[in-house]
């Protein structure tokens, strides 16, 4: 082979890799952005789990107090019952003074 024939197939071989170089750039790229994309959206769904989970903290804080409010309600309640189920039993039957 000549010279010119093996500079003319190394020209073509370094074009041929300058090409493929071109096209890896490019898929890197693409990858690149479709990464920064996914860590985007990854930032966006962590604040919309952080938002969502101070929200339900918030509902059960309140949920929590409306149930102690509830608790006391019903304690009250059942007080109020017991002194006047005593109330009843003591007028039914009255108890003996003592001199």
């Amino acid at each position: 082979p000549k010279l010119e024939d093996k500079i003319k197939e190394y020209e073509e071989i370094v074009r041929d890799l300058l090409e493929k170089n071109k096209e890896m750039k490019i898929q890197l790229e693409f990858m690149d952005l479709k990464i920064q994309n996914e860590a985007v959206l990854k930032d966006e769904l962590i604040k919309e789990g952080d938002t969502e989970k101070k929200c339900l903290a918030i509902q059960l804080n309140n949920l929590s107090k409306e149930s102690s409010g509830y608790k006391d309600k019903l304690q009250l309640a059942e007080n109020k019952l017991e002194t006047e189920k005593s109330k009843s039993e003591n007028m039914g039957h009255p108890t003996p003074k003592r001199n």
